[in-house]
């Protein structure tokens, strides 16, 4: 790879395998240039594949965008800074990238020519559904967000930013623990808080957690206090009970002693959880 680097399309085909975490990496570099030049009042970059060039050298990942012939200014008119339709329709071009970037197959920049929103909404559903890790779940969803066919209803650039797909483990952890303590008060909107969180736990649990759970794993955790697999909320303390107190041989050995161990753990066994827990702390303003 020279220092001009290669198109977006070469490098996925034949680099972003060799290394692991690559396919982050590329995301958030690529969010960043895009909102460095929103920031400047710049929009309609005609973002795709081709005018994206990727420089891999010394281990050091670098973004590139070309053609920017047709990129328009706001000319100091910040009324709607961050929500032109120019920079929205920039978000939708960045969601194909990162589809692209996560499947390594569909070009939906072109594809959407051709299909529905309801098709893409059903292309992206299928392969989250046969690619279903917790990071997956998360990309998709936030894939899912920026090629919402309303455009007013798409995330602006720092809301891709803060998506919990960027998160680090520990930012997860904390949320996490956060949520926990909602259910220790019994006031009325922290009620409401575990209704919500209830009202969609199937999509997250299926029927009862405690199944999915190794049995040395079980036993230990119950020793302490009992937990009824009916419930997500009681799913969500028992990881913060280990997050914060477990440091018991069994635990070790079965999940490690990492935050990031314990959360690899329980998010392999339910990759929808942390997608989930966002969404409901989101809406009642507890992020």
């Amino acid at each position: 790879m020279d220092e001009f680097g290669v198109s977006l399309e070469q490098f996925v085909f034949n680099k972003i395998n060799q290394i692991a975490g690559l396919e982050e990496n590329l995301m958030q570099q690529l969010t960043s240039v895009v909102g460095f030049i929103h920031k400047k009042d710049i929009y309609s970059l005609n973002l795709n594949v081709f005018n994206v060039r990727v420089v891999f050298k010394n281990g050091r990942l670098l973004i590139k965008l070309l053609n920017f012939h047709n990129a328009q200014s706001l000319n100091g008119n910040k009324i709607r800074f961050s929500r032109t339709p120019g920079m929205l329709s920039d978000i939708y071009d960045l969601g194909c990238i990162f589809f692209f970037v996560l499947s390594k197959r569909h070009n939906l920049k072109e594809e959407t020519t051709n299909l529905g929103s309801n098709m893409i909404v059903c292309i992206l559903q299928s392969f989250e559904n046969s690619n279903k890790t917790w990071k997956n779940v998360l990309c998709i969803d936030m894939i899912k967000r920026m090629m919402k066919p309303n455009e007013n209803a798409r995330p602006n650039i720092n809301e891709i930013k803060s998506h919990p797909y960027f998160w680090e483990v520990d930012k997860i952890a904390k949320m996490i623990i956060n949520v926990s303590k909602m259910f220790e008060d019994n006031n009325g909107s922290n009620q409401d808080f575990k209704m919500k969180l209830e009202r969609t736990k199937k999509q997250v649990i299926g029927g009862n957690w405690k199944s999915k759970i190794d049995n040395e794993i079980l036993e230990e955790i119950c020793k302490h206090r009992m937990y009824d697999g009916q419930k997500l909320y009681q799913l969500v303390q028992a990881i913060r009970n280990i997050l914060v107190h477990q440091t018991s041989p069994v635990i070790a050995d079965n999940m490690g002693t990492t935050i990031e161990d314990i959360l690899e753990y329980w998010l392999k066994k339910f990759p929808k959880l942390v997608v989930h827990l966002w969404q409901v702390a989101k809406d009642h303003n507890l992020l």
